[in-house]
């Protein structure tokens, strides 16, 4: 068909008449079923209700003319797409997304330090809550507790008035055994002296100037023979056997570093100790 038939109204009839026909008008007509092509009216314009912003102008809709209408018959049917802009089809693929003119995602959060597996975030400026003290650690072994760690124990255990008389009657069966041991001895320099003096006795009465040199050495090494004998025999059996009783006494009375021992490191530890007992219970 030619152009020279448009102005003819029979010929623009009957191509409206056979554009009706077609599928592709069909497509049109499924799709918007309100769409018309002989009613070039404009639909009424309805009331719109007033804002205080800027109203945007109306978009113009471009109506499809003749010549529009008759190319569609010639060209082949298209099926029908969602995405389509003033009428027109366009294919899937030639759809571009447009971009927003607006950017109305929200900003990204903060990245964080935290790695997936270490829990929730503390809050590393807060105020850290002070540890309570730790109370002293009770002492298990006061035998071998050092010198330091026995003086608290000494002075509570100098509070209780049954350990200090208990300590004083120790002392005081100390005191007796040395008093026994000094009459002991005594006993012992009283005796040699009496032998000086009655040697010297009869030196004089047969005309003697006094006790003879080889005399006055027999009763001197007689003397140190007897004091070495008592001393050994008597005075250092009766002192060990002291020391070991009063290691087990005190040891029974809860004093530190007290057990029965002949270590000198121990014993030497024990004194120091004892020392400080003296001054807690007094001499009395």
């Amino acid at each position: 068909m030619s152009s020279s038939n448009i102005n003819d109204p029979a010929s623009v009839a009957a191509l409206l008449e056979q554009l009706r026909a077609s599928s592709a008008w069909q497509q049109i007509v499924q799709t918007n079923p309100e769409a018309g092509v002989g009613d070039a009216r404009p639909p009424p314009q309805q009331p719109t209700p007033r804002t205080d912003g800027p109203t945007p102008p109306p978009a113009d809709t471009p109506q499809p003319t003749v010549a529009e209408l008759l190319a569609q018959l010639s060209a082949p049917p298209a099926a029908a797409n969602p995405h389509q802009s003033g009428g027109t089809a366009r294919p899937a693929w030639d759809t571009s997304l447009a971009r927003p003119a607006t950017n109305n995602y929200r900003a990204a959060p903060h990245a964080s330090t935290r790695l997936p597996d270490q829990g929730p975030e503390c809050d590393v400026t807060a105020t850290l809550t002070p540890l309570p003290a730790s109370a002293p650690v009770p002492i298990t072994d006061v035998r071998s507790c050092s010198f330091q760690e026995a003086l608290p124990l000494l002075a509570r255990l100098g509070e209780d008035p049954c350990f200090v008389t208990s300590v004083k009657r120790i002392k005081q069966d100390q005191d007796v055994l040395e008093r026994q041991l000094s009459t002991d001895r005594g006993a012992l320099q009283k005796k040699y002296a009496d032998r000086v003096k009655v040697a010297k006795t009869r030196a004089t009465m047969t005309g003697a100037n006094g006790l003879s040199k080889h005399e006055a050495t027999m009763l001197q090494d007689a003397y140190q023979k007897e004091m070495c004998k008592f001393d050994r025999e008597r005075v250092l059996p009766a002192w060990d056997g002291l020391i070991t009783r009063q290691q087990g006494q005190l040891e029974a009375l809860g004093v530190p570093n007290m057990f029965v021992t002949s270590d000198p490191r121990d014993t030497e530890r024990q004194k120091q100790i004892i020392n400080v007992l003296l001054g807690l219970v007094g001499n009395g």
